[in-house]
């Protein structure tokens, strides 16, 4: 399984959701069943760069996108 590391944890990459051509990845850390980010993706310099979401309603919707995928 792919992971990245943010703030010196390991995350796993648990899902992958683009949203109206934005993307937004669904991660668990490795070592706390409760450590659980959405981060979405930003070209930055022709890379790719997981961001912090801008807003509560963002995380929101978000979320509730991946809740409709695991059904």
């Amino acid at each position: 399984m792919e992971y990245v590391v943010i703030d010196n944890k390991k995350y796993d990459i648990i899902k992958e959701i683009t949203i109206d051509a934005t993307t937004y990845v669904y991660l668990q850390q490795q070592t706390n069943d409760d450590g659980f980010l959405i981060q979405k993706i930003k070209k930055e310099n022709n890379q790719d760069m997981l961001v912090n979401l801008d807003s509560l309603e963002e995380f929101q919707m978000a979320l509730k996108e991946f809740q409709k995928e695991k059904k």
